[in-house]
């Protein structure tokens, strides 16, 4: 699911302009779920690596289950 994410931020990103230049939303809203998919791994680890230097600098294991 992580992937609707970044494709709600590509279409977001780009929709604006895109109608400015004229070109029908539903390309764009496909182009924006192609991007998603594509940017979701990349996206994911990124959180992941970012949510664990949070939880180690505020002095929480990352593997632990207790919150």
């Amino acid at each position: 699911m992580h992937w609707l994410v970044d494709a709600a931020v590509a279409f977001l990103a780009v929709v604006l302009v895109a109608l400015f230049w004229g070109v029908p939303l539903v390309p764009v809203a496909i182009a924006a779920l192609v991007v998603g998919a594509i940017a979701a791994p990349f996206t994911r680890r990124a959180e992941i690596r970012g949510l664990a230097a949070r939880a180690t600098t505020e002095g929480h294991d990352p593997a632990s289950t207790d919150g």
